[in-house]
């Protein structure tokens, strides 16, 4: 697992000039990806970086903010397709999310289920199992859609349910990375699961 909060601990390299002199303006969850937004102090090029988790734990990938480049640039599949595709659609429509606490914990794992195909967010939730299991110092705050809810194990610490289609799930939403900002503050600690 890695770190987001306090410290984050991956460096991003620069897609442009490969450079790691990085600022990381902020990390973003904005429906099923999980992305830093930085800036190369060398060139002042500003991207998207993915989180190794999910789908990215593999490889790493940015989008250019300015042009919407995806690199590396030979990335073809599914998987860079989808993430193309959330960061140019970005909607600003309200989201109602369901916040349940259980237990409150200051150190946490935030484990992001958000998926627009049912059995990607079906696969991401059985990895709570495992960090409740295995973490049992983090409190576990699982973020789900509506249609997962009734399938949340019991020892969670907090229930984030989004209130939006599997469909919806396609496009990043201002709403759900509000919601999740927030509510990060209140966190001392935070590993993404």
């Amino acid at each position: 697992m890695i770190e987001i909060k306090p410290n984050l601990e991956i460096q991003p390299t620069c897609p442009q000039c490969e450079s790691t002199e990085i600022v990381i303006n902020s990390v973003l969850i904005p429906s099923g990806h999980a992305l830093t937004d930085c800036t190369c102090r060398r060139c002042s090029f500003e991207f998207y970086q993915t989180l190794p988790i999910g789908h990215a734990v593999d490889e790493t990938w940015s989008i250019g903010k300015s042009h919407g480049t995806l690199y590396p640039l030979s990335g073809k599949g599914w998987f860079p397709e989808a993430l193309l595709k959330a960061v140019h659609t970005i909607r600003k429509d309200s989201v109602f999310i369901k916040k349940s606490v259980f237990e409150r914990r200051e150190n946490v794992v935030i484990l992001n289920t958000l998926d627009f195909l049912y059995g990607h967010s079906l696969l991401k939730l059985f990895n709570a199992l495992h960090h409740l299991d295995c973490h049992k110092d983090l409190g576990l705050i699982v973020v789900i859609s509506k249609a997962f809810e009734w399938l949340v194990p019991r020892g969670c610490a907090e229930v984030w349910v989004v209130d939006l289609t599997l469909d919806d799930l396609r496009y990043n939403y201002v709403a759900i990375q509000e919601f999740v900002a927030k509510e990060c503050a209140r966190f001392q600690t935070i590993y993404p699961g």
